[in-house]
């Protein structure tokens, strides 16, 4: 959310003057200028939230919830490498996926414009 809010925030009101100057209505300046040129940053939100998730999940075994925490956390307490590795990994992995998969979403939802614009200032 708060993502969103600083990519509204960040939009250069010289776009939204021109969109007002075409005649595009308050809904269509959101729609169709202020949500496409934050999607950026959106989506950034909604990856730090996602890959965060993952991480916590495995907290979950401290509240007796179970999972992969546990096996990590067995796996800590009696020094047993391969018992750690085997709670990690799929967290690590899974971690990684999502963040393919939003990288994969990005290029979907991001007007191509606005990715070209977003590499150049990189």
């Amino acid at each position: 959310l708060r993502n969103t809010l600083v990519g509204l925030d960040k939009i250069p009101p010289d776009f939204i003057e021109a969109a007002r100057g075409m005649g595009l209505r308050k809904i269509d300046i959101l729609l169709k200028v202020e949500i496409p040129n934050a999607m950026p940053l959106i989506i950034t939100g909604i990856r730090i939230a996602l890959i965060i998730n993952i991480g916590t999940a495995a907290l979950g075994y401290l509240i007796g919830a179970g999972g992969l925490g546990e096996i990590i956390f067995t796996g800590i307490q009696v020094q047993e490498t391969n018992r750690l590795l085997a709670g990690c990994l799929p967290v690590i992995f899974s971690a990684l996926f999502i963040d393919y998969l939003i990288d994969l979403l990005s290029l979907v939802l991001i007007p191509k414009g606005i990715q070209i614009q977003n590499m150049q200032k990189k």
